[in-house]
């Protein structure tokens, strides 16, 4: 129940930020301009909170937060006093009205391009993407690559991480390009191999691609010590305290963390016969792990926490650090990046070359801000950077109702030296609502069946 409410907690976080982000561009952009706003909302329905700010603008928190809007006067939503037309929205030039619309996906490229930043300039410490032993029929396996490989470039570019690997094969799934890698083998020497493009598809379609090609992470074995226990948890209620060292599980001897999480995740809501070391002698416990929904169906969870000893991951470790001004061209390439990424995945679900697996709907940002969050504020960060570059995208894209939408209205009335009629702007809002209906049914199938099959 607590995982619950800090995953709804940290989507609203999330969720509310960015909407924010991108409403605070159009208003901030229209106020400039001289455009009469009338409210700034964050989420729709029921007012939750509103107050009234200089030059009367209202400002509300509204009960379903899924998205906000700017609302500025208007002639073409109601009488306009004489004394304010110059202020009214449709009075103004396109290019005030331009520049207005396309505010708001421009401040979640900037925000984006800062967050981004930020996680550049702060640094970070990752483990060097060393593979684990594939499966001997796998993908990987029949690619050549073998456990211990350090996978040092991608189609040319240094790899930095296991996440940058992951971006740099999905890139290459997405374009359809076999992707061309460089392994250094027992530390010693390069090897060069390939996978082909076909088979990095999987990425696109499968919840555990990088799995179901064989490429598994290398991790150090981790001591199967007990850090710290979740109070009320089935751990907590089977009497485990920190310090206790886990020897077996129903008789089988454990060696590692890895080994005990993945009895846990293999018995919900089955009782597990566990021997721990505690204070020099063995005492006998009775775990019954809760049940919880995961992309990979109901696993087992204990509530209990690992120690990670710096000197078990020092030697897998890689420091990731830039300075200001390197940093600030690295953003602007992710962000770039990570733009040209989603409008390809969009691409391929709309040919049908990709799976509409890919969508990733309220449920699914709901669980990963939830799970980065858990982890820590600069993955969580990472996350917002990437949702945000999402939401810029979507938005743009020439669906009427969308601010993509509008702008292809005005591209048009640029060409043409006149407005599009009102009417067949209705009829297209009319459409572009039954697309946008259409869109988010499919996006919450696809959520319900990746977690409830």
């Amino acid at each position: 129940m607590l995982d619950l409410v800090q995953t709804i907690f940290w989507a609203i976080i999330a969720i509310g930020l960015l909407v924010s982000v991108h409403e605070f561009g159009h208003f901030w952009v229209a106020r400039r301009l001289g455009v009469q706003v009338l409210r700034f909302s964050i989420g729709f329905g029921k007012p939750l909170w509103s107050k009234r700010g200089a030059d009367n603008v209202e400002y509300v928190v509204a009960a379903i937060p899924l998205g906000g809007y700017v609302k500025m006067l208007d002639e073409r939503e109601g009488p306009v006093a004489a004394e304010l037309a110059s202020r009214a929205f449709n009075r103004q030039k396109l290019s005030a009205r331009t520049a207005i619309v396309f505010a708001g996906p421009l401040a979640n490229f900037l925000f984006a391009i800062g967050a981004y930043w930020l996680l550049f300039v702060g640094g970070d410490t990752v483990l060097r993407p060393i593979l684990d032993t594939p499966p001997p029929q796998s993908i990987a396996a029949q690619a050549g690559l073998r456990g211990g490989d350090e996978i040092i470039s991608v189609g040319g570019k240094d790899m930095q991480g296991w996440e940058s690997v992951l971006m740099a094969l999905v890139r290459h799934a997405v374009d359809g390009r076999d992707a061309d890698i460089v392994v250094l083998r027992d530390r010693l020497y390069e090897q060069n191999l390939s996978l082909a493009a076909a088979d990095l598809l999987r990425l696109t379609q499968e919840q555990d691609g990088l799995r179901a090609l064989g490429l598994m992470q290398f991790l150090p074995a981790i001591p199967a010590v007990v850090a710290s226990v979740n109070s009320g948890g089935a751990a907590d209620n089977a009497g485990f305290l920190p310090d206790d060292r886990i020897l077996a599980v129903n008789q089988a001897a454990i060696n590692s963390w890895q080994d005990w999480s993945e009895q846990i995740r293999l018995h919900p809501e089955q009782a597990m016969a566990v021997r721990v070391e505690r204070n020099g002698l063995s005492v006998d416990l009775t775990l019954i792990p809760a049940a919880r929904q995961s992309e990979a169906g109901i696993i087992g969870f204990a509530g209990l926490g690992a120690t990670s000893p710096p000197e078990v991951f020092a030697p897998y470790q890689m420091d990731v650090h830039l300075g200001p001004f390197a940093a600030f061209g690295r953003a602007l390439e992710e962000t770039w990046t990570m733009s040209a990424l989603t409008l390809k995945v969009i691409g391929g679900m709309l040919t049908g070359r990709m799976s509409v697996d890919s969508i990733g709907g309220p449920l699914t940002i709901a669980k990963t801000a939830g799970d980065t969050a858990g982890v820590s504020l600069m993955i969580f960060l990472k996350f917002l950077a990437m949702l945000s570059v999402t939401i810029a995208v979507l938005n743009l894209l020439p669906i009427p109702v969308l601010d993509g939408g509008h702008l292809a209205f005005y591209l048009i009335e640029a060409i043409k030296g006149s407005p599009v009629s009102e009417v067949i702007q209705a009829k297209a809002q009319t459409l572009g609502m039954m697309i946008m209906f259409g869109i988010m049914f499919l996006a919450l199938y696809v959520d319900f069946g990746r977690f409830f099959g």
